[in-house]
């Protein structure tokens, strides 16, 4: 894709006459990020985001009416890109057309505003220090779980407030329940990084889909001796029987607890649409970084609701659909459950297995076991 017909591309998907002029300062990171009406968490989303070390960041606004135009308008690091178009049909193009315009060959992050971006040494060291060191390792990628953060209180009674740090709210997580599965054949042909996904989690405690069959005790105890982040990797033969004995106990349509949202971008990659897998086999960290995810805040039926009314998401909002018939139920009981934990620091995700620091990292940043606290 040459240059002309990216510049052509972005002046047919954006509502603008002109490209903004941008070049990233070398060793950057640069983060592309997608919003519709999202002025209640984005303060705090940038102020964390820019803490951690990312230079820029080029937000795409799908068409907010609720202040968030004129909030990034007002931000000198945010490049605003307004955009009426579709966003199912556009948000795997928007992400494309912009990292190849601007940052190939450039470390870039994909987070959302409800997300908050953690890795091995947060806050202790910054993110632009631990691409540097991926870089130095020829590593392009590196994948992160994606971990449900809620209250100890009931959503019903949060009065969450623009600019307070997400993590005073909603500090608790599941550190239990999640299984670490090989993709399917036709997902490794198509979208072959990463090789894994992670289903379970608070999403899956919370919103449950019921499998071909219920779930036994024996079940539960093998996916966790099995499939659990923890586990000690078992021979395939092991693997490939377990599969086919818990298959039937898994729903089919859990939602995807992992993203790679840290590239090195190239023109040649796409993502499956969200930023959960890519088109091409790319070397990734033995490193995994982590994205809280703030989705149980007071506004979540709210938000569920308005996600179900546009249809944008996958499958129809499939999702979204599920949450909205359980949302008004749930958001006036406590979220807490035998597997929750409050995250004090990095520490207590990798305790978990929900982040993973290689010896290689370790030394290279001078980590010690007691980095990692909250900020």
């Amino acid at each position: 894709m040459n240059e002309i017909n990216l510049e052509s591309q972005f002046l047919e998907i954006f509502d603008l006459d002109e490209i903004p002029d941008f070049r990233p300062d070398v060793g950057s990171v640069t983060a592309i990020v997608l919003c519709y009406n999202e002025i209640l968490r984005l303060p705090h989303f940038l102020e964390h985001h820019r803490n951690i070390g990312i230079g820029r960041f080029l937000i795409v606004d799908n068409g907010s009416t609720d202040g968030t135009s004129e909030f990034l308008r007002a931000q000198p690091d945010v490049i605003h890109l307004p955009s009426t178009k579709e966003y199912k049909t556009h948000k795997a193009r928007w992400r494309h057309v912009l990292a190849s315009l601007y940052l190939e060959g450039q470390w870039v992050a994909f987070p959302d505003v409800d997300e908050l971006l953690v890795y091995p040494g947060y806050p202790e060291r910054r993110l632009p220090d631990l691409t540097a060191v991926w870089s130095r390792n020829d590593i392009r990628g590196a994948f992160s779980t994606m971990v449900d953060m809620y209250s100890d209180k009931p959503p019903s009674e949060l009065a969450y407030t623009p600019g307070e740090p997400f993590l005073n709210v909603c500090p608790y997580f599941d550190a239990g329940g999640y299984r670490l599965l090989p993709v399917s054949r036709h997902t490794r042909q198509n979208f072959p990084t990463p090789p894994f996904q992670l289903y379970g989690g608070a999403r899956e405690r919370l919103f449950p889909v019921a499998g071909k069959r219920s779930r036994t005790w024996f079940d539960a105890w093998l996916e966790q001796a099995v499939f659990s982040p923890l586990a000690q990797r078992r021979p395939r033969f092991v693997r490939r029987l377990a599969i086919k004995h818990l298959k039937k106990s898994w729903p089919d349509d859990s939602a995807s607890m992992g993203k790679l949202p840290l590239v090195v971008w190239s023109k040649d990659l796409e993502f499956g649409g969200g930023v959960h897998r890519i088109n091409r086999i790319i070397p990734i960290a033995e490193d995994w970084v982590s994205l809280l995810h703030f989705k149980y805040l007071d506004d979540f039926v709210k938000k569920t609701q308005e996600a179900v009314a546009r249809g944008q998401h996958a499958g129809g909002a499939a999702h979204y659909k599920r949450y909205s018939e359980c949302a008004q139920c749930l958001v006036e009981g406590s979220l807490l459950s035998r597997v929750s934990r409050k995250f004090e620091t990095v520490r207590d995700l990798e305790q978990a297995g929900l982040m993973r620091c290689s010896d290689q990292l370790r030394i290279a940043l001078d980590l010690k076991d007691t980095e990692g606290g909250r900020k």
